[in-house]
This record gives structure tokens, C-alpha cells and sequence, in this order.
């Protein structure tokens, strides 16, 4: 047996198909001791919509100088709200909900007393407060968790 030149080994290696970099989707509870082999890439934005962060009213920040503000309705977490604020009026949001269209800013609970279906404003916040915005998160294309690099 006559041994090979190292170009020659060289070029047999290089023709050999030798698929070494398989890849299975399996269950995350079944991962451990694998490695990634493709970068997990966000879909869609978080949150996808401005929510709030906090319980609390849904209002229009200038609202907040008015002496009551008329309480509208609830908006549980999960729901889909649909409604658009006018000036004068608020609605009781929940910490993850989505806020009501017109509304920028919430204002805690705890800022406010709630008399005949309307709020008093007893300490102001800033515009935006207690909102997440639209991809605080993370956003639509954002690498959240790199493959593994050989």
C-alpha cells in the first residue's frame, strides 16, 4: 500500500459529501445538550401595540388638566380594544392591555379618586406614562438568540 500526497488527500477530502451539520425542529423541553443551528429571528414587534404598563386610566394627557374625567368603560388584559377616546372621557386599563386608540397616556390608580363614574386627577404624570410602545420589547427582525458558532 503506497501512501498519498497530502494534495491528493487533500482533494479526496474535499470530494467527499460528508453532511456533518444536520438539523432537526425538535421541542424545547427536549433541547438540552443540543446547539442552535440557525438564529431565532423576532416576527413581529413586542408588544405590537402600545400597552399599558400599569392599572390604570387610559387618558388624553391634555385631559388631565380638567377637573373630571367621565369613565367609559373597562379594559380587561386579552381584550381587543376597539374604542377610540374623545376628549372628557377614560377608560380603566389594565396592566398588558392594549391601550385605547386616541389615549397616550395612563395614569396609575393610585393618582386619581373615582366619584360618580369619573375620575379626579389628585397627582399628574408625564405625556406617555406607564405606556410601552410599539417594540419596546424587541422588534420584527431582531436576532433573540444567536446560533451557535463553530
Amino acid at each position: 500500500m503506497s501512501l498519498l500526497s497530502y494534495e491528493t488527500s487533500q482533494t479526496m477530502l474535499s470530494l467527499l459529501q460528508v453532511n456533518s451539520s444536520r438539523s432537526q425542529n425538535i421541542p424545547l423541553s427536549s433541547s438540552l445538550g443540543r446547539v442552535l443551528s440557525e438564529d431565532i429571528i423576532a416576527k413581529h414587534n413586542d408588544p405590537e401595540f402600545p400597552t399599558a404598563s400599569m392599572d390604570g386610566y387610559a387618558v388624553i394627557h391634555s385631559d388631565l388638566e380638567l377637573c373630571k374625567i367621565s369613565v367609559i368603560g373597562h379594559n380587561p388584559a386579552g381584550s381587543n380594544e376597539q374604542r377610540t377616546l374623545i376628549s372628557g372621557e377614560c377608560i380603566k386599563t389594565f396592566t398588558g392591555s392594549m391601550m385605547p386608540h386616541g389615549a397616550d397616556t395612563l395614569i396609575q390608580i393610585e393618582n386619581v379618586t373615582l366619584e360618580d363614574g369619573a375620575i379626579i386627577i389628585n397627582e399628574s404624570v408625564a405625556k406617555g406614562s406607564s405606556v410601552r410602545p410599539v417594540g419596546e420589547g424587541y422588534r420584527a427582525g431582531d436576532v433573540l438568540i444567536k446560533k451557535v458558532q463553530r
